[in-house]
């Protein structure tokens, strides 16, 4: 059984908390294997910026038995810089200043934990990595990407960018649009109503973006997703960036 991405467009909805562990041994040996790409028909600003915005990252923990690795979930990380990035809280429960062990879509890795906020603050459920080794092809930024905490108007479309798992060794990339359900200052959480239903599995930490001059600004990203099951129209929730991502993304 081999890890595999399917390139696909999602303008769907949502979901649960966007992370799920993963369990298939054979998943996590051939991540190496997986090639980080836009899925098709993205809008033009979306899928140039997609690669270098975002990577499917998820923590090793090594078991009892030799040769034999448990997943401590896996979520969407946004790539800051080539060495740092920043994903679900929820799914990297590491301290402050300790090494972990982490899978990144293509190879294994090494990092620390540089700062994290806890799902119960306002602007919160997000780490922050120092990664030992740049993330592979990530050397800089493409044109036409930034980080900003932007205000937001009320209907303006937003993307969610990040992957989805589907089972235990399927991983998709997805960009899912939407609408910003009232204005929000730099300094709230954004609420967005998004297109249709799917399970946002793995897609906790996934940026947040608008399309402004042209380019896309990263102006969040995910910490809640509606429960597929709530009749109620479908939406996530979004922190806005904090400080040290700003920075490291200067």
């Amino acid at each position: 059984m081999h890890l595999l991405i399917r390139v696909t467009l999602v303008f769907t909805s949502a979901a649960l908390t966007g992370c799920a562990g993963i369990q298939s041994q054979s998943a996590v040996n051939s991540a190496e294997n997986v090639k980080a790409v836009a899925p098709e028909n993205a809008p033009p600003t979306v899928a140039k910026a997609f690669p270098q915005a975002v990577v499917f990252a998820y923590r090793v923990m090594p078991t009892k038995k030799a040769g034999e690795f448990d997943t401590d979930g896996g979520s969407t990380a946004i790539v800051l810089a080539p060495s740092v990035i920043q994903t679900a809280r929820h799914a990297i429960h590491s301290p402050l200043n300790r090494p972990l062990s982490l899978y990144l879509i293509r190879r294994q890795t090494t990092g620390t934990v540089l700062g994290s906020a806890e799902k119960s603050e306002q602007n919160g459920d997000w780490v922050l990595l120092q990664l030992d080794k740049p993330v592979w092809g990530r050397d800089e930024h493409v044109g036409g990407l930034s980080f900003e905490n932007l205000p937001i108007r009320k209907g303006e479309p937003v993307f969610l960018l990040g992957y989805l798992i589907e089972g235990s060794d399927n991983i998709v990339p997805a960009i899912v649009k939407g609408a910003a359900d009232s204005d929000f200052a730099t300094d709230e959480p954004v609420k967005a109503t998004i297109d249709s239903r799917l399970r946002l599995d793995g897609m906790s930490g996934g940026a947040l973006a608008v399309e402004r001059n042209g380019g896309l600004v990263v102006v969040g990203s995910l910490r809640q997703a509606a429960d597929p099951a709530d009749p109620r129209q479908p939406f996530v929730i979004c922190s806005r960036l904090p400080k040290g991502a700003l920075q490291a993304a200067k």
